[in-house]
């Protein structure tokens, strides 16, 4: 029987070897607005077609009760016209096996997600977040060859 079990174990760890994480990058609702019958929003906002909600890209947007997200976080860049689901992370590699299917760069092509701190005012207040690397570099708290490009003292800390 324990080695039925040992097997059972191995197995389940293998099928789940390499999987992307859904709490990264699964599209999701950043407003609690939502696209009309005819995909009408109320102007700044856009209907994302993907989740039939109503997004503002003019601004960054969270929320902690995204009900599409495994965590309940979603976050939508300025610029974006969806969120993206998210977590916390200490350091890029917390953010290696994100879903990139939404995370694009201008010219289309798919971006990975990197670790910064993308808002410094609540309801975050400066903490870390899996964040698309190409919307982070558009709003400026990401600089692909010199890493973080939000001030770390804006967020009371020196890293």
């Amino acid at each position: 029987m324990r080695r039925l079990s040992y097997g059972l174990v191995f197995i389940g760890v293998a099928a789940t070897a390499g999987c992307k994480d859904n709490d990264i990058g699964q599209p999701c609702v950043a407003s609690s607005l939502y696209c009309g019958p005819e995909g009408e929003c109320p102007k700044p906002f856009v209907c994302d077609s993907a989740t039939q909600s109503c997004a503002d890209p003019t601004q960054t947007s969270f929320s902690t009760d995204a009900i599409e997200c495994p965590r309940g976080v979603c976050l939508q860049m300025l610029g974006a016209n969806a969120g993206l689901c998210t977590k916390s992370c200490e350091d890029d590699s917390d953010c290696e096996q994100a879903d990139t299917a939404g995370c694009e760069d201008a010219e289309g092509d798919t971006g990975s997600f990197v670790c910064v701190r993308p808002i410094v005012t609540a309801p975050v207040s400066c903490g870390k977040l899996c964040v698309c690397q190409p919307q982070a570099e558009r709003n400026g708290i990401y600089s692909a060859d010199g890493g973080v490009a939000v001030d770390p003292l804006a967020c009371g800390t020196s890293e």
